[in-house]
């Protein structure tokens, strides 16, 4: 977490001190809080800029080889809060490159500004769960040609000595798997076709209510 440098001259000083860290600091690295400088023209709503520190800051991140984390849904981060106020993106987070590659699911974004002028950062670095599809069994499957033969052919174990239950997973995992490969080539999606059915009944319904149907509808 860093400081709150306030003159050009604290500021300067500060990035120097961040700097020499940094050269004795190797591996995965990550630098998050408020610098009280941005280092780009649209970080800020208004044109009065502060280039040469601009600058100063830009190479700072250019020398150290960081890059800012991607900050979701906001452009400022803080506010002097008058009544036309002055914006600037002045928290940030930045990462090396081995640190984006520890954690290439992270995800910044920025919480509201309830008790302060800056908003606070949310940085999550958890990888989200690979979560399998559940099978979901269409009650109109067995209406169809094919079924029983798929199940049939699917139920057939290659194992003779394994226990019981090893079995059993078995059957039921092959089953599954062989119905939904069966479904998605002869079947279809049948929530899209019943939700598409539901579509076209309404229209008629609504059809209806103004004139009457003919045999062509």
């Amino acid at each position: 977490m860093v400081g709150e440098p306030q003159s050009d001259i604290n500021k300067i000083a500060f990035l120097d001190e961040l700097h020499a860290i940094r050269d004795g600091c190797s591996g995965p690295w990550l630098l998050c809080g408020d610098f009280n400088l941005i280092y780009k023209a649209e970080d800020k709503n208004n044109s009065i800029l502060n280039r040469r520190m601009m600058g100063r800051f830009r190479r700072f991140i250019d020398d150290t080889e960081l890059q800012e984390l991607h900050l979701n849904g906001r452009r400022f981060t803080w506010s002097n809060e008058r009544d036309n106020p002055t914006l600037e993106r002045l928290d940030r987070v930045f990462a090396s490159e081995d640190w984006m590659l520890l954690y290439p699911n992270h995800v910044l974004s920025a919480l509201a500004s309830e008790c302060s002028d800056h908003a606070p950062l949310c940085l999550s670095t958890a990888t989200p769960l690979h979560c399998f599809k559940r099978f979901h069994f269409e009650n109109i499957w067995p209406k169809f040609d094919g079924f029983m033969q798929v199940v049939e052919e699917a139920w057939t174990c290659p194992w003779r000595d394994a226990d019981a239950f090893r079995i059993l997973d078995y059957k039921l995992r092959n089953t599954a798997k062989a119905l939904q490969s069966w479904s998605a080539k002869h079947v279809g999606s049948v929530r899209l076709q019943l939700a598409i059915a539901k579509e076209l009944v309404l229209r008629f319904d609504c059809a209806q209510d103004f004139r009457p149907l003919v045999p062509h509808d």
